[in-house]
């Protein structure tokens, strides 16, 4: 949809601004976005829940690749130990 990547930059942007990693982008920090690009009033709120369903995604999806990078970590020494030598 046109002036759709205005919130998919704003997501890129907000990104790098998480207190953890894993964690949310902070709200606070959405709206001051919205502020400083003079995003209209009555758009700021449908802004803000765009970006979190789009925070909320993307955490959903890292939370699923951490764990399947785990299970891959786990699953390479767990194979590993099937050719040690027995002394």
């Amino acid at each position: 949809m046109p002036g759709d990547e205005r919130f998919l930059d704003a997501f890129w942007y907000l990104t790098t601004e998480r207190k953890w990693s894993t964690g949310p982008i902070p709200t606070s920090l959405v709206e001051e976005y919205a502020f400083r690009h003079s995003f209209p009033t009555d758009m700021i709120a449908v802004f803000t829940r765009i970006l979190r369903k789009l925070d909320d995604d993307y955490l959903g999806w890292v939370s699923k690749e951490l764990e399947r990078q785990r299970q891959l970590a786990k699953s390479k020494r767990g194979f590993g130990k099937m050719f040690r030598r027995r002394k």
